[in-house]
């Protein structure tokens, strides 16, 4: 079946957000890690030969050294943080035959009540995603040639994104993963999309239209804009691009619709089916292990 590529939204009136490089040079400095409001498991990936530093609240059960050296893939939660909802992120990667080490990234206050404050929380994003920009650097240094990628879910698209505008020259991931995101449809995905050396997949479902149509028309974006998710209506080609950003868009977005077979894998359209263990090792982790 045809896969939909980004299209062009004639006529929209509404501005975009800033260019991604201009977005990337107003990020604020990041502060010493002790003064970010995170949990244990923000460590940086261990060196090879030791064990993960345990986490008080919860381990992080597949960074062990054994999966370190077959790759590195950090999961973005969403709004409500790492909890029950996202739970079967981490796992259904591995049950899907992922073989590398998978981190969770909570970005969070780890008071899901706060959940509109998270999802616009600018300076909150662009820290963690400095943050994990670090830890890709830093793990890349430690097992050079390892497969890294990026995995973001409703809110903690922007977040993922981010993080690879926020990435250093000469360094990129090997492959991103959106799901369900809560981001604008008219996002500034080129400099994400060059960091990506196989590009961008971003799984939408027009059915999600409690979160990803009212909620973030009503509340805004992740990134700020009162429009529908790129989650529930794919991205567009911002008018007046030229050829050459249209020829990025095609060649390296590809935007996968809902399927009725999804159901199958007990996603039925909900923001929250997305992201089941069974779904995510079906639809999700093939593609992360280089396998779609």
């Amino acid at each position: 079946c045809t896969v939909p590529r980004a299209s062009t939204v004639p006529g929209a009136s509404f501005a975009p957000r800033a260019s991604a490089a201009t977005h990337v040079t107003s990020l604020r400095p990041l502060p010493p890690v002790d003064q970010v409001a995170a949990p244990p498991r923000m460590a940086l990936a261990p060196v090879a030969g030791t064990q993960p530093a345990p986490d008080t609240q919860s381990e992080q059960p597949y960074l062990s050294p054994e999966r370190l050296q077959h790759g590195y893939t950090i999961v973005v939660v969403g709004v409500n943080g790492d909890n029950m909802l996202s739970a079967g992120l981490a796992p259904g990667l591995v049950e899907g035959g992922y073989p590398g080490a998978v981190e969770v990234i909570d970005w969070t206050t780890k008071f899901w009540p706060l959940f509109i404050y998270h999802l616009r929380a600018e300076g909150r994003h662009e820290t963690f995603a400095r943050l994990i920009a670090d830890k890709i650097v830093a793990y890349q240094a430690r097992y050079p040639g390892r497969p890294v990628n990026l995995l973001g879910y409703s809110a903690g698209a922007v977040v993922a994104v981010e993080s690879l505008e926020a990435l250093p020259a000469g360094v990129a991931v090997d492959r991103t993963v959106l799901l369900a995101g809560a981001i604008s449809p008219l996002y500034d995905l080129r400099t994400a999309l060059n960091k990506s050396r196989d590009g961008i997949v971003s799984y939408y479902q027009t059915q999600d239209v409690v979160a990803l149509w009212a909620g973030t028309t009503l509340a805004g974006t992740a990134d700020g804009t009162h429009l529908p998710s790129a989650g529930a209506v794919g991205f567009w080609v911002r008018p007046g691009s030229s050829d050459e950003d249209r020829n990025l868009y095609r060649d390296k977005l590809v935007q996968l619709p809902y399927k009725p077979q999804m159901a199958l894998s007990g996603n039925l359209g909900g923001h929250f089916q997305c992201v089941s263990r069974t779904f995510v090792a079906r639809w999700i982790s093939p593609r992360l292990a280089g396998h779609p």
